[in-house]
């Protein structure tokens, strides 16, 4: 059961598939009650419960007996729904908790329209609200999810926001898209995975400085400052000369990093295999698909 979603900015490659995650987890929570409650029905009929003629009121033991019933006094009455007359069934339903949607302000709204067309289970919380701990909406992220989530404000497009999520013992560190931002090193300070963008080649900083990205080895900069036990790269351009650029050349600084793919998933006890197979991941997926084709 997905419990929370996180939304950094407003850009389509980050938006886009939102829509299809809540409507897809509200179809599967509404089957999964329906089919528990289908399956209550079996188990407990015969055991002691009622159901009630949804016409005249009439109580049976058996749903078939109802069925009956419903058949030889209510030929022409169109079918009503079954009330099953007990508590327990109720008390065994589960109950289809709203998801945690965080993201900017603007996201509320959006939700709003998508609301219109769908039945969605959601409780909205603005990003600008985590940006300080002592929010009581903090309390109720960590009392639903389990885990401490803090926003942290970074510089790309107006608002975007980084998550600095902390499970247990695992702090998970995620930049959105953004230049290097300090305020993200100093929350994210220790982190157990570090997850951050690196748009751009090295040669290409003034590009990533009018888009407000960051460049490969500055994305290794800010790991290097944070402290961060492994680091994932991700979100590289297509001006790449390959498809994931190659973290040998930044020696030991990039010891502990790895660049993401499409689909990659990742086991926390096993994030230190992966900065060992990175380079020869890089050097496969070259081989299979060739460099990547220059942009435009």
């Amino acid at each position: 059961d997905l419990r929370l979603l996180c939304v950094s900015h407003k850009h389509s490659d980050h938006i886009s598939g939102m829509a299809q995650i809540l409507i897809k987890r509200q179809a599967a929570l509404e089957h999964s009650a329906q089919t528990l409650e289908n399956q209550e029905g079996d188990e407990i009929e015969g055991a002691g419960y009622r159901y009630n003629c949804g016409v005249c009121g009439a109580s049976f033991t058996y749903q078939s007996s109802l069925d009956l019933h419903h058949k030889a006094c209510h030929p022409r009455a169109p079918p009503m729904k079954l009330k099953v007359k007990t508590s327990a069934t109720e008390q065994r339903r589960p109950v289809t908790k709203p998801i945690l949607v965080v993201g900017p302000f603007w996201l509320k709204a959006w939700l709003r329209e998508l609301e219109g067309l769908e039945d969605l289970s959601y409780f909205f919380i603005d990003c600008a609200e985590l940006t300080n701990p002592t929010n009581p909406l903090c309390d109720r992220i960590r009392k639903e999810v389990g885990a401490d989530l803090r926003s942290v404000l970074v510089e790309h497009s107006f608002p975007s926001y980084g998550a600095v999520l902390n499970v247990e013992n695992f702090k998970l560190v995620y930049s959105g898209d953004t230049r290097p931002c300090q305020e993200l090193v100093r929350v994210g300070k220790g982190a157990s995975l570090l997850i951050h963008e690196a748009t751009h080649a090295d040669d290409m900083r003034d590009k990533a400085i009018s888009d407000r990205h960051c460049t490969v080895a500055e994305a290794v900069d800010v790991a290097t400052r944070m402290e961060a036990e492994y680091t994932i790269l991700t979100h590289f351009s297509s001006r790449f000369e390959k498809l994931v650029p190659d973290l040998t050349v930044y020696g030991e600084k990039a010891k502990s990093m790895a660049c993401a793919v499409d689909s990659m998933e990742v086991e926390s006890d096993r994030l230190h295999l992966l900065p060992a197979i990175s380079s020869r991941m890089c050097e496969e997926l070259t081989k299979e698909y060739g460099d990547a084709v220059e942009a435009d």
